[in-house]
């Protein structure tokens, strides 16, 4: 059948009608069958709303991925897509759950939504897909994701396969009818002798785009030509695509197949107002216009077409469409693709303009691209942008390459300091920041505190030039441990904290707070370790006042952790539930780059040191997982990770966990690592190993008075020194008192979750009487939901019509205020339906 301007392929219609009544739909074929127009022609038949996800090579990087969805998102709701993207990727199960309720009230549940993922074969990244497989596994009742990919999907859909909740469109189902193939030829004006569309059927299976092409290749004096067909497509489209049309065209579509996103936007900017970004729709099938992603879209074959002759155009031209192209995404809430086309453009400038917009530790992985981009920039361009060393200063900070940062910029400062203008104070002003904090973050590595002066200069410059960093740059990363020291004697710790006490005021002036309440943090943190908890809470609470009046959300998250930690060694229930409420308000910081994998973090280790692993975030129970964070952050992650397998009695994989540790980390992380690390040995009936662990540790700790990692272990560590004591392998004194400690430790964090636990069983009776009652009928299908059964089996079970159970599972949902069956059963565990 023959529309207008498509043909109806009603077999394939019925496949996508029953197809979109499951969760996923995967459409997998090769190039040019077709996938993607008749997913697209289907969709403008039916009453839904869609999000078209366009995929790239490019959302490997998860930052670029999370601005294509949002934006894609913006198409059906632009307040919900403006939430959307003030959050991070989400790649915790703290973000995926946040993720999860901002568009919760967005969504009507009377409408059909259709969220298409095309390319999804071009996806690599673990982060990416496994956002990908989290997001369509656990689907809203309404909504439907259909992937289209060449190649199988790179995700795990077997518990849905196994429901029977996926629906597979194959290149079998997607390949032309002889039918079909007239009907095409008919929508073309061109007629064929029915042996000749026999002959085309043969030769072209069914392809899409070779039948295209057949037609193309059709004259009125002119044969159909099988062997042109196969041999050449590129010269097909040469003569019967773009001998059509004008050669002022031609080259424009030539300068866009540099970029990858066609906003219509954008591509009235790139043509100058020359008019040439209206007539791209005369093409034809090649190009189409996506009002789901509001941008052009081009075939892949046709785009390789094009890319061969991009060498025929100027270089001006090319810096003309990268330019723009970049300037248009960074105003767009596009910046990964903007540094890819700012560097292609040679405008570091505006790189460097990018950047000074992101925070002072940049994400590791737009550090490595970065880093990449700065390595291929040849040194005159550096010269002529002298920006460009604060930037890759920064940058190699980010990655932890502080040696390289040192040596590169006391190499090039004496020769910038030979230029006396305001720019020349401000690139020297930046350059010594980067410096001192590339001594302060290495000093575990060099114990050298020789660095104040460095933050001095900074603040000479800042008076020269009259600058001052402000948000984001200000905000300061502090990593997993304030305390960065090299040797364990006392004194140690003291002259590190009297150097960064020393600092503070530079650093206050020249980048407007950063670092306000550091040191207090480290002296609480000092006090901490050492078991002193009264001046650590006084401390704590002095550094806490302090980050709140500056901005600086990290400072204030590393002292919720310890306070955290206090009350919890104190037993007070009630201060704890206050720390819960103050972490949840940091989420809401948009500054705090890493908040929710932070906030993870301190959440997993508090379910994992109380007896609560099953509410360790996902991805912290992943020994393997991959993350953004900075690497002075990964330790403490790691360290959660090791304890959550540890209370899990999965030995081996916590003592793996803890390998990834470096010996050259810092030093109060290798104490914790080496506490824990003998436990588990321990556990694993290795004494000798348990004991070499623990004298490691003690090796550590003793010369400073350190007692805090020990005593946290509570009856493990109880039991260790117990045995430590009979053998005599350490100092009896000291092993006394780790003993005394550990086993009072113990008897409060015993107490401290008999107390938690009845207030958890309160919480449950007041949950009870928060939701409406559900009817007896209800309780039971909840209750069947949870233990895995489809509305199908419900039915029978019930021996009700699946109608019947369809209307109850709605009520359920309603009721409770859940989105999806996940969400309900939860619901229904906390208000106390299902036993969990």
């Amino acid at each position: 059948m023959i529309t207008k301007n498509l043909i109806e392929r009603p077999g394939l219609g019925h496949l996508l009608e029953e197809a979109i009544q499951r969760p996923v739909v995967t459409v997998i074929a090769g190039a040019g069958y077709g996938k993607t127009q008749a997913v697209y022609a289907f969709i403008k038949t039916q009453p839904v709303q869609a999000v078209w996800v366009q995929l790239s090579e490019r959302d490997n990087i998860p930052e670029r991925f999370w601005e294509n969805f949002t934006a894609a998102v913006s198409s059906i709701n632009p307040d919900s897509a403006a939430r959307l993207r003030s959050e991070s990727f989400p790649e915790s199960e703290r973000q995926f759950e946040r993720y999860v309720a901002i568009p919760k009230e967005d969504i009507d549940p009377r409408q059909k939504y259709i969220f298409v993922y095309d390319d999804f074969h071009l996806l690599k990244d673990k982060r990416v897909l496994r956002y990908l497989e989290h997001s369509v596994t656990s689907p809203f009742p309404n909504i439907s994701s259909i992937l289209i990919s060449r190649n199988e999907i790179p995700i795990n859909l077997m518990s849905l396969k196994s429901r029977g909740m996926v629906a597979e469109i194959t290149q079998e189902d997607l390949r032309f009818s002889r039918e079909e193939t007239e009907d095409y030829f008919c929508l073309r004006k061109i007629k064929f002798p029915p042996q000749i569309v026999d002959e085309i059927c043969r030769d072209t299976e069914g392809w899409a785009f070779a039948i295209h092409l057949s037609a193309l290749s059709a004259r009125d004096d002119e044969a159909y030509a099988p062997r042109a067909l196969r041999s050449n497509i590129f010269k097909l489209i040469e003569s019967e695509v773009m001998a059509k049309i004008p050669a002022d065209l031609k080259k424009f579509c030539i300068k866009l197949s540099l970029i990858d996103y066609w906003a219509p936007e954008l591509l009235k900017e790139l043509a100058h107002d020359t008019g040439l970004d209206e007539k791209i729709e005369t093409i034809g099938p090649f190009i189409r216009f996506d009002t789901y992603l509001n941008s052009w879209m081009i075939h892949h074959l046709f785009l390789e077409y094009l890319q061969e002759f991009q060498n025929k155009l100027m270089e001006e031209e090319k810096i003309d469409i990268w330019d723009t192209a970049a300037k248009w995404c960074a105003n767009n809430n596009r910046q990964v693709d903007a540094l890819i086309y700012y560097e292609k453009a040679g405008n570091y400038n505006d790189i460097a303009a990018l950047l000074f917009a992101m925070p002072l530790m940049l994400p590791s992985r737009i550090a490595k691209l970065l880093l990449e981009i700065l390595e291929r920039t040849p040194d005159d361009i550096y010269q002529k942008h002298p920006i460009l060393f604060i930037i890759r200063s920064r940058t190699l900070n980010s990655m932890g390459l502080y040696s390289k940062t040192k040596s590169e910029l006391e190499e090039i400062i004496p020769g910038l300091e030979k230029k006396k203008d305001q720019l020349g104070y401000r690139i020297l002003m930046g350059c010594y920041i980067n410096l001192g904090f590339s001594c302060i973050l290495n000093v575990s590595c060099t114990g050298d505190y020789n660095f104040v002066h460095y933050f001095e200069k900074a603040e000479q410059y800042r008076k020269l030039c009259g600058h001052v960093s402000g948000l984001p740059v200000s905000v300061a990363s502090v990593g997993s441990y304030v305390i960065s020291i090299k040797n364990p004697e006392r004194e140690e710790f003291e002259h590190y904290i009297n150097n960064l006490t020393a600092i503070i005021p530079y650093t206050v002036s020249v980048m407007a707070g950063c670092l306000y309440g550091c040191d207090d943090l480290a002296r609480g943190e000092l006090a901490f370790f050492s078991m002193e908890l009264e001046t650590a809470e006084m401390d704590l609470l002095k550094a806490l006042a302090k980050a709140r009046e500056k901005d600086q959300y990290e400072i204030e998250n590393c002292c919720l952790y310890y306070l955290l930690r206090i009350y919890l060694c104190r037993g007070r229930l009630d201060e704890k539930e206050k720390i819960f409420k103050q972490l949840d308000a940091i989420l809401e910081k948009p500054f705090y780059l890493n908040r929710v994998m932070h906030y993870d973090i301190v959440m997993g280790w508090y379910y994992a040191h109380t007896g609560q692993a099953e509410k360790v975030p996902l991805w912290l129970k992943d020994e393997f997982e991959e993350n953004d964070l900075l690497s002075r952050s990964r330790e403490l992650e790691i360290l959660v990770k090791a304890k959550y397998h540890f209370a899990e009695r999965h030995y081996p994989t916590a003592l793996a966990a803890l390998e990834n540790i470096k010996e050259d980390n810092l030093f109060l992380g290798r104490i914790e690592t080496r506490v824990l690390e003998a436990c588990c040995c321990y556990r694993l009936d290795d004494k000798k190993g348990a004991f070499k662990s623990l004298k490691a540790a003690y090796e550590l700790a003793s010369p400073a008075g350190l007692i805090m990692p020990f005593a946290e272990l509570g009856k493990d560590m109880r039991t260790l020194t117990g045995a430590a004591i009979k053998e005599n392998v350490l100092p009896l004194e000291w092993l006394e008192k780790i003993h005394r400690a550990s086993s009072a430790y113990a008897k409060k964090i015993h107490l401290f979750n008999e107390n938690s636990q009845g207030a958890n069983r309160q919480n449950t009776l007041q949950n009870k009487l928060m939701y409406p009652p559900l009817s007896p009928r209800e309780r039971d299908v909840l209750i069947w939901l949870s233990q895995g059964l489809t509305r199908e089996e419900i039915a029978v079970a019930s021996t009700l019509s699946p109608n019947t159970i369809k209307s109850t599972i709605r009520s359920i949902y309603n009721k409770l205020g859940a989105v999806n069956r996940a969400d309900a059963i939860r619901l229904g565990i906390d208000a106390g339906i299902i036993k969990s």
